[in-house]
């Protein structure tokens, strides 16, 4: 029988966790807080913070639960690293058989599972409790390597009151804050400076358009690497990151949300975007897609070929609108990704129903 007398309910630890913006960081902090607010005792754990060696994060998390007090549950937010992976999931196992808490992986990438399937221990991935992931092409991915009743799709989530549209007075606002320009028409791009996230599509996507478009490159690696050569480019604004806290009024004062990504989970950038009243130009992968079937395709423009062209073709024919008009459209579809909404599916597959049910009845 498990023990229901720990000190917390449940354990998050994403792959990575930080201040600024990122999809494991926000959703963790989102979670993190809805949990809360419905009752369950959760704590948030790092392997990458102030510099720790992921390994030794890995090695001693064991001890670290136990000198917090124990946890019920522990959901780690995604799949480590090559060089990590086997040691993340022997930990998680190791927590299942012989520390009596209940451990849970959510992938964060399609694909991520698939590409790492030689890594990862076969006896130690069926000693946890199950995997979390986000779209059908991962959970076909996460059927290949376990049980189907030990696999469970659950959406990425966002606070809908907070991404939603502003007056046009408050986007003016809004622009001076960020030094955007009054007239142009932004094209917010929140991107890291990997390959998969194709940063290189988007600048001759921009370079094709040859408008009166400003291409709002924002996030990690944005006052870094490549990106800060592109600071002087004409039409292309790079901005460092910005906090979890204003990340919706960056979407606010913008006009269109284009990505290249050529793989993802769910993202988070995308709902944010498309909650915020925003047209989407994407292209058509695993994630997106049901993002758009979501919202019954109002706004959305999405591309077979993850080119330059293709991109620029998109930005050209995308309309702007009214964000609130457009909101108002996708509003049926916006209750599956409502932060309060998921985070009730991750209390309910997690068992911590009776935490939570307390506080509300208390």
């Amino acid at each position: 029988m498990r023990n229901s007398n720990k000190r917390f309910d449940l354990a998050i630890v994403p792959k990575y966790f930080g201040a600024s913006w990122g999809g494991l960081q926000n959703f963790t902090n989102r979670l993190n807080k809805k949990l809360c607010n419905l009752g369950v005792n959760t704590t948030i754990l790092s392997p990458r913070h102030e510099g720790q060696d992921p390994n030794k994060f890995w090695l001693n998390l064991p001890e670290r639960l136990k000198d917090l007090g124990g946890v019920r549950v522990l959901l780690a937010i995604g799949l480590e690293y090559d060089e990590n992976v086997a040691l993340q999931i022997k930990c998680l196992s190791h927590l299942e058989r012989f520390e009596d808490t209940r451990a849970w992986l959510r992938i964060a990438t399609t694909g991520d599972l698939t590409q790492r399937a030689n890594l990862i221990p076969n006896d130690a991935l069926h000693s946890i409790s199950g995997l979390i992931v986000l779209n059908r092409a991962m959970l076909s991915e996460a059927h290949s390597l376990l049980d189907q009743d030990r696999a469970y799709l659950i959406p990425v989530g966002v606070d809908t009151e907070r991404f939603a549209p502003v007056t046009l007075e408050n986007r003016a606002v809004l622009r001076q804050r960020f030094g955007l320009p009054d007239e142009a028409t932004i094209v917010i791009a929140p991107t890291r400076d990997e390959d998969r996230k194709r940063i290189e599509v988007l600048l001759e996507a921009k370079r094709i358009t040859q408008t009166n478009v400003l291409l709002w490159l924002v996030g990690p690696g944005g006052n870094s690497g490549r990106m800060t050569n592109l600071v002087n480019s004409r039409g292309i604004l790079v901005s460092p990151p910005i906090p979890e806290t204003e990340i919706h009024m960056a979407y606010q004062c913008s006009d269109i949300f284009v990505t290249a990504s050529e793989r993802e989970g769910m993202s988070n950038a995308v709902v944010e975007a498309a909650s915020s009243g925003l047209p989407v130009c994407a292209p058509a992968i695993p994630g997106i897609l049901e993002i758009c079937e979501a919202f019954n395709n109002q706004g959305f423009i999405l591309v077979n070929e993850n080119s330059p062209q293709a991109l620029a073709e998109a930005l050209r024919i995308v309309q702007r609108g009214s964000p609130r008009k457009m909101r108002q459209l996708r509003e049926p579809g916006l209750q599956r990704f409502d932060i309060s909404e998921v985070a009730m599916s991750y209390v309910r597959l997690l068992d911590l129903t009776s935490t939570a049910m307390r506080y509300v009845r208390s």
